[in-house]
């Protein structure tokens, strides 16, 4: 274009892609380079059009301990709010974790099947109003709750570590038979540009699809900050697996040897 000849309309119909491009090609080339897309984004177009989320959401059910115990035998999912590290020290069996904060919905959204049952668990009444209300902007409404008091049975359990904690267990076991499976839940742009060597990589909404094809042994998994590695962490704790969360910052794993690989184009 000429600097001297400001463009005009007829400049834009000769030259604009938007113009030139079928439809279903534009779409692809715009989004191309985005990552994966929730699973939810495709039901978020008709729901936005009819206004989710601008009513003020409906009140979650209250559910019993028996109500919970039954969702869990039924196959239902059932979340637990509170955080990473609490989860980690204690939760319900059966149950998932998804730490509650500016990511919760997004995650729910991804993991949860979209006609499933769900109900939330929390020991923070605040906590389980901005879930529910964040819910239900995506659409996911009437939701079932259950405030966990001081003596619920929190008996099932696993194990939080760092990146230092990573280390001394893995000179440890160098003379071990038994494995040390490193998952890394990252998104496939992050594991490109660098993951450790040896790892398996299952993006965090793929772990429950994937969690019977993983390896036997005790799994260590990360991310980037501790938040969906602790997501992945619950998903193979429910499905019976041995796990050690790496709730650390990938920036901490300190002098290890990275592997990268070319993204697809």
């Amino acid at each position: 274009m000429d600097p001297g000849h400001p463009p005009t309309l007829g400049d834009q119909i000769a030259t604009h892609p938007a113009v030139l491009t079928d439809r279903s090609s534009f779409v692809s080339d715009l989004i191309a380079g985005f990552g994966p897309i929730p699973n939810h984004y495709s039901r978020m177009d008709p729901l936005n059009r009819r206004g989710a989320g601008a009513a003020a959401p409906r009140a979650p059910r209250p559910a019993t301990a028996d109500d919970v115990a039954d969702a869990v035998l039924s196959g239902s999912w059932v979340v637990d709010l509170r955080t990473r590290a609490a989860y980690a020290d204690g939760h319900l069996p059966g149950t998932v974790g998804i730490e509650y904060g500016t990511q919760f919905a997004t995650y729910v959204g991804w993991l949860v099947p979209w006609d499933d049952d769900l109900v939330l668990l929390t020991d923070t009444p605040d906590d389980l109003d901005d879930a529910v209300r964040d819910l239900a902007r995506i659409g996911i409404d009437g939701v079932r709750a259950h405030l966990v008091h001081d003596d619920a049975a929190l008996t099932a359990t696993f194990r939080r570590a760092t990146w230092s904690d990573f280390h001394a267990a893995l000179d440890e076991r160098r003379e071990s038979p038994e494995p040390m499976i490193v998952v890394d839940v990252r998104q496939r742009d992050e594991w490109a540009a660098g993951h450790l060597r040896g790892a398996v990589h299952v993006p965090v909404q793929d772990i429950d699809r994937a969690a019977g094809s993983l390896p036997p042994g005790e799994l260590w998994v990360h991310c980037k900050s501790g938040y969906r590695a602790g997501i992945a962490a619950s998903v193979l704790h429910r499905e019976g697996r041995t796990v050690v969360h790496i709730d650390d910052a990938w920036e901490h794993r300190g002098d290890v040897p990275l592997e990268r690989t070319a993204t697809a184009a």
